[in-house]
This record gives structure tokens, sequence and C-alpha cells, in this order.
């Protein structure tokens, strides 16, 4: 696929099918004008890509404000407010890490990398990165090939179960301060369970403003458990 794929947003964005749109976003969360502007041309390019390769379902863009823009926009909001640096874990059409990037464009110095295997996923990351002018880069690749950053947040939208999402997090977040944001839905406990059989951690569950069955999952120091 070309990667030169102009996008005019619409001048009037219309809500949702569910009547959910950019303004309910404004009262819901801390999020300016230019923030939802740039939002809304990311939904006319992801739009135009979803026509030639599966970023997202069929019926997903009828329901863009809520689940993917509200749900990917509210992470941020639980995220250190001195964090600079970000990575997201399977990135796909761009939830959570190209949304959190969009805002990250009013923290100065802040920046997120974005990773992805699937090389078409990551062409239009790259694209969306270039025309919206986003703190962002792609690191293309399986995670577990991943190279360590550092990072302070850790995202991530339905990768995998817990135990093998903190051995994902773990190859990239800062051993000592590095923090996980991961949305979850109703297996929620039985995962946290399962996961403290191997690790140590602090979590958080934080109702989800996008899904009444769905959290926010905060992660703090987090390590291994050492076998006696």
């Amino acid at each position: 696929m070309s990667d030169d794929i102009s996008v005019t947003p619409d001048p009037a964005p219309v809500p949702d099918h569910d009547g959910f749109g950019p303004k309910d976003i404004a009262k819901l969360l801390d999020v300016s004008r230019e923030t939802l502007t740039v939002l809304v041309r990311f939904r006319d390019l992801l739009a135009k890509w979803n026509r030639r390769i599966d970023l997202v379902g069929p019926r997903e863009l009828s329901r863009f404000w809520r689940r993917h823009a509200l749900d990917s926009l509210q992470l941020l909001h639980h995220a250190p407010v001195s964090a600079l640096s970000f990575a997201d874990l399977g990135s796909g059409g761009g939830f959570p890490g190209l949304v959190i990037a969009i805002q990250l464009r009013e923290r100065i110095g802040a920046s997120i990398v974005l990773h992805e295997a699937d090389g078409r996923k990551a062409s239009f990351l790259r694209q969306a990165i270039a025309s919206l002018a986003l703190p962002a880069r792609v690191e293309q690749g399986r995670i577990e090939a991943a190279i360590a950053t550092g990072a302070e947040v850790v995202t991530a939208r339905a990768l995998a179960p817990l135990p093998l999402l903190f051995e994902y997090a773990m190859m990239v977040m800062h051993k000592k301060s590095g923090c996980g944001l991961f949305l979850k839905g109703r297996d929620v406990v039985a995962e946290l369970t399962s996961a403290a059989n191997s690790w140590n951690f602090t979590a958080q569950q934080i109702p989800s403003l996008a899904d009444q069955e769905g959290v926010v999952l905060r992660v703090e120091a987090l390590s291994r458990v050492q076998c006696k």
C-alpha cells in the first residue's frame, strides 16, 4: 500500500451512532479543542486505511469516540503528571498508543514508542505519526525482541492475560519507577489472581469511563517472584 494518503477532516464531526461524540469527551476529560481536532483527522485517516487493511472491525468506526478515543484518552489521566517517556504494547490500529500520542503533543518533551509486529499496521502507524506530527515512533517486531527503553509508563489494550502482559511490560518499563496502565475487562480479578503466582506488584482498579464492565488497571512496583 502506498503511504501517500491525503486526509481532509470533516468540517463538523458528528457523534457516533450512540450519540456520543467529541463534545462528550470534552465534558468528561480535560481535553483541548486542538486535541479533539487532531482526533477527527486521525479518525478520517483510520477510515481510509481501514478500507484496505483490517485495523478495526467493520462496526468499530461507528463507535469511535467512546470505544476507542475515550477508552484510550482516559489512560493519560492516570499517568504520573511528570512522565515523559511512554511505551504502548501491541498498538495495532493505534489504540491506545496513537491516541495517547495525540494528547502528548501538549506535554513538552514527552514521547511514546509504539510496539507493533504486523508490518501493514506498522506502516499505518508511521503514516499517522507523520501526517499528524505526533511525538511518537514505531518499533516494528515482536515484543519479545524489543529494545529496553526504560519507559516511565507502559500501556496496552486487549493484548495478553496479565501474567504474560507483565512479562512484556518488564522488557520496556523503567525497572524502579515504571507504571503500567492496562485496559482490562470482566476477567481482571481472575487475571490478577493468576499473575500473583509469579509476580509481585501493587494494583489499583479504576472504573473505565468507556465500558461499564471495564477497568483501567494501574500497576506499580512490578517484579518477578523469586524462587526459594
